[in-house]
């Protein structure tokens, strides 16, 4: 229970940690509904002897709303576009949305949360790994997950467990 709370507490520490929040401007409200601002985002790193390129992408889905359940402000829910190209082809395309990760979340991040969080961490083993979170909106209390895109092109998601204590010490 108590590493479950060191958790939720820790927000997106590990693995993406710095880059899991991608929230580049402010969120603003629509008709009773606050939505995140678009985001789109492209890097290009080298590893070996591959070039790779990717690109993000965020868009407010509008059909999916979450209700804050103190304050009753409803949230349009975000879907995140992931999109590599390797060596200049087309390697991985796919949308990701909190339905996901869902199988990992508990009942409240279900309910309340919101993928509000999508970016690369770091090039491991030849595999992209890229921090991602679920957060209650306008807080932070988030679940972390690593999304993990393989050499072969497939894709896995896991929960990142990772505290990361010194960067919290260091106020980043």
């Amino acid at each position: 229970m108590l590493a479950a709370v060191m958790l939720l507490m820790a927000g997106c520490k590990g693995v993406g940690t710095e880059q899991c929040d991608s929230k580049q401007e402010e969120t603003k409200t629509e008709g009773k509904v606050v939505v995140m601002p678009p985001y789109n985002f492209s890097e290009q790193i080298q590893y070996g002897n591959h070039n790779i390129e990717y690109r993000l992408e965020r868009v407010a889905e509008d059909s999916v709303l979450v209700t804050d359940p103190e304050t009753e402000e409803r949230y349009a829910d975000n879907l995140y576009v992931l999109t590599i190209v390797k060596d200049g082809d087309a390697f991985f395309n796919r949308k990701f949305s909190k339905a996901d990760f869902r199988p990992y979340l508990d009942g409240g991040f279900r309910k309340y949360g919101i993928l509000d969080g999508f970016r690369f961490s770091e090039v491991k083993d030849g595999n992209l790994l890229f921090g991602v979170c679920i957060s209650y909106p306008d807080s932070d209390m988030s679940a972390p997950f690593v999304v993990t895109v393989y050499k072969d092109g497939k894709f896995g998601i896991k929960v990142d467990d990772i505290l990361d204590v010194d960067e919290d010490a260091d106020g980043v």
